[in-house]
């Protein structure tokens, strides 16, 4: 028997994104982001608007994570806008 006999089959990891240029080009990381600025706006949680040139706003960031069921697979991909609240 030879190796050729056989079919070996791997899955592919999901990684978390390191940042936001990777995460756009990724459909299922772009459709999590979506989902994840939709349900804050439907849940009236925020809201976009232009900052006055003379306020400093408070930064954030999208934190991004891989939710995997027991045997490892992929259950769900999730993405959460954080505020950085340490710079009040």
């Amino acid at each position: 028997m030879h190796f050729k006999d056989y079919v070996y089959t791997t899955e592919i990891e999901m990684l978390e994104p390191t940042n936001l240029v990777a995460t756009m080009q990724h459909p299922r990381w772009y459709a999590t982001m979506k989902q994840e600025y939709d349900s804050i706006i439907q849940n009236g949680v925020g809201e976009l608007v232009e900052s006055p040139k003379w306020v400093q706003p408070i930064t954030k960031k999208l934190v991004f994570k891989v939710k995997k069921i027991t045997n490892g697979k992929i259950e769900k991909l999730k993405a959460r806008l954080v505020i950085r609240g340490f710079e009040q």
